[in-house]
């Protein structure tokens, strides 16, 4: 690939160079170019009736138009960017609100989770307590027919 990209670009040199045409010196360059120091040569800027005749003049219509649509124009520049400010905020509250949902998500299997160790390891307990009851009765009727 470097090999083809590097004959490539040689070739592309080579051809640039040799299809390009000299320029002649003598009329490049000018020996007899103007160094007056005299300021009177330079053009007079026009009066605003001298302009009308350059540009077409606008009526007493249009110059209203055309100042309400660049009025319009800075007032949609404007709105542009704030909804773009909106729409940026509402991209970090969708953010948010995902990590949020997420966040709940893995609270509620989690407790689930832990309810079911917690119900598991009660009636453990549960079962344990009746049995231990069981042999305390016991223990009592042996007693009271000693006492007896």
């Amino acid at each position: 690939m470097k090999l083809s990209i590097t004959i490539l670009s040689s070739i592309l040199a080579v051809c640039s160079v040799t299809v390009a045409n000299p320029v002649d010196p003598s009329s490049a360059t000018n020996a007899e170019a103007s160094t007056s120091a005299g300021g009177s040569n330079y053009p007079v800027f026009p009066t605003k009736d001298g302009l009308k005749k350059y540009c077409s003049p606008f009526d007493t219509t249009q110059v209203p138009l055309i100042t309400g649509i660049a009025k319009t124009r800075a007032r949609l520049d404007k709105m542009l960017k704030r909804l773009e400010g909106v729409r940026n905020k509402v991209s970090v509250q969708r953010k948010v609100i995902l990590e949020t949902e997420q966040k709940v998500d893995s609270l509620k299997k989690t407790p689930g989770q832990l309810l079911n160790g917690a119900e598991a390891e009660y009636n453990l307990h549960q079962e344990l307590l009746e049995e231990l009851e069981g042999h305390l009765e016991e223990r009592l009727k042996i007693a009271s027919e000693e006492l007896e």
